[in-house]
């Protein structure tokens, strides 16, 4: 700021006081006459408000940041879609068993199976308790004397009849299972089957094939067996069959000890 103080009348110097601008010292000015002072002061400040410009574009992204500290949990959000199945895991141990339950009801019959063979369609038995001689073949595997049997027979069926006391009687034609047993006194003998198909028919009675059985010492018991086709009508007898001399059949042993001196079983099987 310029000021000019022009001539002054012959007094004593005056001092006057000028203003500056606010915040500037005041400084004291001494006038004398004659002489013109310029003072320079600051220009005035003057606050002007600026008027923000259009926004810049958005800057690039600073660096991550460090994490802060793990906030409270939020609420609880609602349940999400149900997923996509996973696959199936591997099977847990077994688990203890659980009681039983109650018996279920009765199921319904099955069929009816095939049919099973055929049982023991008929069957005789009988033996002898007596001491018994029996005769000799007239030749070696003729038919010798037969053998009696003194007890009442067992009989199941009507495939065979006995006739007391050597014979039975073939009601049936079939295949029979014959098994027979005898107990000599020692020595050489033996034994057999003899059919005769017609009974007191003209047919001589013949040989079963394979039922003859002997021994060459004798003094025990020994058995022989069959199987065979027997016709209706026919009869069987157990016959000596050798020529070796007298035979007993023994009906017990030292001391008087009952035995069975002689039996015989008959079976048809079909």
């Amino acid at each position: 700021m310029n000021r000019s103080i022009g001539k002054l009348h012959k007094k004593p110097p005056l001092k006057r006081t000028l203003s500056c601008p606010k915040g500037k010292k005041k400084k004291e000015i001494v006038c004398k006459k004659k002489k013109v002072i310029k003072l320079s002061c600051p220009p005035p400040k003057i606050n002007v408000r600026p008027v923000p410009g259009p926004q810049g574009p958005q800057g690039p992204a600073g660096a991550q940041g460090i994490p802060g500290p793990q906030g409270i949990p939020g609420p609880q959000g609602p349940a999400g879609a149900q997923g996509i199945p996973g696959p199936v895991g591997p099977a847990g141990a077994q688990g203890v068993p659980g009681p039983a339950g109650p018996v279920g009801p009765v199921g319904a019959t099955g069929a009816t199976g095939a049919t099973g063979p055929a049982g023991l369609a008929s069957f005789a038995f009988v033996c002898s308790t007596d001491t018994q001689i029996v005769a000799a073949a007239p030749v070696p595997g003729g038919q010798g004397g037969a053998v009696t049997f003194n007890n009442p027979p067992v009989i199941s069926g009507t495939a065979l009849t006995f006739t007391a006391p050597s014979t039975f009687t073939v009601n049936e034609t079939g295949v029979y299972h014959i098994s027979w047993e005898v107990f000599p006194t020692p020595g050489v003998n033996a034994f057999g089957l003899f059919f005769d198909p017609d009974a007191a028919g003209p047919a001589p009675a013949a040989l079963v094939p394979c039922s003859n059985y002997g021994t060459n010492a004798g003094n025990q018991p020994y058995q022989g067996q069959v199987v065979a086709t027997l016709t209706a009508g026919g009869v069987l007898t157990l016959n000596r069959m050798d020529n070796m001399g007298a035979l007993t059949l023994q009906g017990d042993i030292g001391g008087g000890t009952p035995t069975v001196s002689a039996s015989i079983v008959i079976e048809r099987l079909a």
